[in-house]
């Protein structure tokens, strides 16, 4: 009998090894609160924005 791996085995194709997993998230404005920005002084308001909640996250594969 031989010591080879089996072809069908399927650590042996993939390498099992060499198999890396993570993952990754990122949150951005997760209170939901608005941007303002003013002027010399506060009665004088420039800028408001509200971008809501960005809420990306994911899953990373290394072969």
């Amino acid at each position: 009998m031989s010591d080879a791996p089996c072809a069908s085995d399927p650590a042996s194709a993939v390498g099992a090894s060499s198999l890396s997993l993570g993952w990754v998230g990122v949150g951005v404005n997760l209170t939901d609160e608005r941007t303002r920005s003013y002027s010399a002084f506060k009665e004088r308001l420039l800028h408001l924005e509200d971008s809501g909640r960005h809420i990306t996250a994911g899953v990373r594969a290394r072969f």
